[in-house]
Parts: C-alpha cells; structure tokens; sequence
C-alpha cells in the first residue's frame, strides 16, 4: 500500500489530538527509516512510560503519559522507531502551533524509551532509577521493551539495578512468565497490555501486574510454543524468540 506524505501527517495529526487521554487502550503506528508511516493497523495497544515529546503547559500529565514503545533495532533497522497514540473518550486536542512543533520532530525525539546501550536512563524515569537504586527499597521495574528484529522477536525488562528474578512456562507453552523478586512498578501505565499482535510475530501480547507480596509479574502470551533464550546483562533481562521471516511479515514491514 502507498502511503502519502500528507497521509502520513494526516494519521499523526489524529493520532497526536489523543495523547493527553487517561487512556483505556493505545496504538502502535511504525514509521521506516525515511520516515514513512508503514502501519496497517488498528490494533488496540497498550505501552508504558514514557512522555510525549514536547507537550504544552495546559495538557494533563502522570497517568495520561504514553510511552514506547517498543524499540530500536539499529541506525538503519526498518522497525528502528514507534509512535504511539492514546485513544479513549473525551478528546482534547492540542492547539495547531503544538502540532507543528511536534510535526517538525525527528523520529528518534518521537520515540523517547529505552533503547539499550544507547538512552538507558530517559530523564522522564530519572527518579525511579534513583528510587531503585537504593537497596533498603524495592527496586523499580523503569522498561519494557518490544524490539520485532529480523530473525528474532525481543521483549526486554530494565530494571533500576539488577533484577532478581524467576521465568515460569504454561502447561501449554502459550505462556512465558517473568516474575521480578522485591519491585515495584513506578508508573500506572506499566500495568497496561501491550499487543503486539499486528506484527505477526511469535509474541503477541505483554501484560504486567504489581504482585501481593512485593514482586512484579510480566507475562509474555504466544501464539504457538517457543523457548526463548533468556539473559541478564546488568539491569536487563532479554528473551529473545526466534524469528523465520515470511512473505506476509514482510508486507506488513512495507505496508503493501
């Protein structure tokens, strides 16, 4: 499918008039490297953390606050960035000088998240690395990443300092659980899904919980059965899921 620059701005002006709802759902829009909006979706998305660029005064901040997404695969990786819109009722858009200035930003001052070895502390969660740092207090779970690579699906937590932790499976395989020991999510919009279904991936759906007992559950939904390979690199736990690229992944990619 074609996508028009004035069809591109269009879809970012409507997607932008939501970003300051207290939101029950969110979308995913993916724009390729020179910039074209590569979405197809209308998929129901939720994403934590982080704040939209540039927000007037008068707009609502805390829990209105939306995130990102996902993540970067690289410099020149197709899924390098994601905007992420709010939907929900009671609309307030922003005022036409607001839009233009957010119009003019680059695609990496779009998406302000974590991207790992690059913008590890976003000054928006400054003040929950600080918190979880301080070993006498719960530490803070500050990600959680979705990153749809070539030949592999990641889904990344970051924590403020190395997190504990425990991986549990389903009886049927469609669940992977990531249970972190003592932590706290900082954030109201870390408990809200995130679907990811719209890339035809392996993963099709990440949910965190605040646990009885001080723990914080993140639980991965597939949609057949994967082991994935599981790391911790200093504050970061990465489960990586094998990825065979197909004809049909790779129209979603391009959008045709």
């Amino acid at each position: 499918m074609k996508v028009t620059g004035k069809f591109r701005i269009l879809c970012l002006v409507a997607a932008l008039s939501l970003w300051t709802i207290d939101a029950a759902a969110q979308k995913i829009h993916t724009y390729s490297d020179n910039g074209t909006n590569t979405s197809v979706s209308t998929t129901s998305t939720h994403i934590p953390g982080a704040p939209v660029p540039s927000r007037p005064a008068t707009q609502a901040s805390g829990e209105g606050e939306a995130a990102r997404p996902a993540g970067e695969q690289g410099e020149a990786g197709e899924w390098s960035y994601y905007e992420v819109s709010l939907q929900g009722g009671g609309q307030r858009p922003q005022s036409a000088d607001a839009l233009a200035r957010i119009l003019g930003l680059e695609q990496k001052e779009l998406y302000r998240g974590v991207i790992p070895g690059k913008r590890d502390r976003p000054a928006h969660l400054e003040r929950a690395h600080i918190a979880g740092q301080k070993t006498a207090d719960p530490n803070q779970l500050t990600w959680i990443g979705f990153v749809p690579e070539e030949k592999r699906t990641r889904v990344f937590l970051q924590a403020a300092r190395t997190p504990q932790y425990q991986i549990g499976r389903s009886d049927d395989g469609l669940k992977i659980t990531v249970t972190l020991e003592n932590t706290r999510l900082p954030q109201k919009n870390f408990s809200r899904f995130i679907d990811t279904s719209f890339f035809k991936r392996g993963v099709t759906r990440i949910e965190t919980a605040q646990q009885r007992g001080g723990s914080v559950q993140v639980t991965i939904q597939l949609d057949a059965r994967q082991e994935p390979t599981v790391t911790r690199d200093g504050d970061y736990i990465y489960l990586d899921f094998p990825h065979t690229p197909s004809s049909s992944s790779s129209s979603a990619r391009t959008g045709g």
